[in-house]
């Protein structure tokens, strides 16, 4: 990938359908992927640029609604959901669990959503949003730990007592 100039800025990552990855192909603004399990560079389809689907669409948020119920079988309780603000919802008919990422005024900017079959779905504005969570401790602080994912996150935090 190195020799390989990159034009476009990262959007999300999604499938591989030369090695099989569920979440290594990364597609970029211009409409480029790359995979970082198998390393294959495919080339933008067409000439048109994402930038102005991925503005449009974030321009256009409207978040998913849920409500705070405890995650039985990750055993997260209620008071964590709550804490971070994960939620459980329908989207499409179908039952989601919802991400909510925050700007430091507290607003929620955009979602990550996880379908049963672990499938993702990004909407609104990741770019007003610090890193996940990071709207519920102070500025500055002694430790900061990462995580793979929200969940993650969400279980690490309840074994500190939030």
């Amino acid at each position: 990938m190195n020799s390989i100039e990159q034009v476009g800025e990262y959007v999300c990552k999604g499938e591989c359908e030369k090695c099989g990855s569920s979440d290594a192909n990364a597609l970029y603004s211009d409409g480029h992927t790359y995979c970082f399990s198998c390393e294959t560079y495919t080339p933008p389809e067409q000439d048109v640029e994402m930038k102005e689907i991925v503005k449009t669409q974030n321009t256009n948020f409207n978040p998913v609604s849920g409500e705070v119920v405890a995650l039985t079988k990750r055993n997260i309780n209620e008071a964590t959901v709550r804490h971070w603000g994960y939620t459980c919802g329908m989207m499409n008919g179908k039952p989601v669990q919802i991400a909510n990422y925050y700007n430091r005024h507290r607003q929620v900017v955009a979602q990550k959503i996880r379908f049963p079959n672990k499938e993702f779905l990004a909407i609104g504005d990741f770019k007003q949003s610090p890193l996940y969570g990071m709207h519920l401790w102070r500025d500055g602080g002694r430790m900061c730990t990462i995580v793979e994912g929200e969940l993650d996150a969400l279980s690490l935090s309840q074994c500190f007592q939030n």
